[in-house]
């Protein structure tokens, strides 16, 4: 993938999650997708397996979300990011920075590192 490509994943992607669309986001992953919680050491492989909790964790506690990228470290298919939440249903959320490393493979998110 190239850097436009990947450029326009990343967008499609923030808008999904800030529009709160489940299935708009998960189009965004291979279907064999390794998402990785590296503070707890929980693994999650597939897409058919992380959408039930990105459910739990992202789209049932809010009902308004806003991010931004506040910063981006590119590497060949690796993108890390620090995206932070600007406007929240939930207070507590607000000003919470998320820490981001991905490979993107075939158009789509292929790994993730999630770091909070």
């Amino acid at each position: 993938m190239d850097d436009d490509e990947i450029d326009r994943l990343v967008k499609n992607h923030l808008k999904a999650t800030s529009a709160l669309d489940i299935d708009m986001t998960m189009e965004a992953f291979s279907d064999d997708v390794e998402f990785s919680f590296l503070l707890t050491d929980n693994v999650v492989k597939g897409r058919e397996n992380l959408r039930p909790l990105l459910q739990k964790m992202l789209f049932d506690p809010v009902t308004k979300l806003k991010t931004e990228m506040v910063q981006e470290i590119r590497f060949k298919n690796f993108r890390t990011y620090i995206e932070r939440v600007t406007e929240c249903s939930n207070p507590d959320f607000v000003g919470l920075d998320f820490h981001w490393t991905l490979e993107f493979a075939d158009g789509k998110i292929k790994r993730v590192w999630a770091l909070q």
